[in-house]
């Protein structure tokens, strides 16, 4: 399982993935990275789900899961240390 960042105000629908756990299939896989913005899982897009139910998902998801996942371009979002870095505020 990898970490994942739950929406802000400025990306409310945005779910992306904060940390990848090593040793994790996730992780293993190398096809995922931090920072990458998850748009479905097995299928069913997470467009309009509140994160809570986004997590309910991948809970109740078989052991193995599909997932469409979208990696933007450098510079498109903020990165990950934009969102646990407080320092900017």
């Amino acid at each position: 399982m990898c970490e994942l960042d739950p929406p802000t105000k400025d990306f409310s629908s945005l779910v992306r993935i904060k940390q990848l756990f090593p040793g994790q299939p996730a992780e293993q896989s190398g096809r995922i990275q931090e920072g990458d913005v998850l748009l479905a899982i097995n299928g069913q897009s997470l467009k309009e789900l509140s994160y809570p139910k986004v997590l309910k998902l991948f809970k109740t998801s078989p052991p193995e899961v599909r997932l469409t996942l979208c990696r933007p371009t450098a510079g498109i979002l903020p990165s990950m240390d934009h969102f646990t870095d407080l320092s900017h505020l």
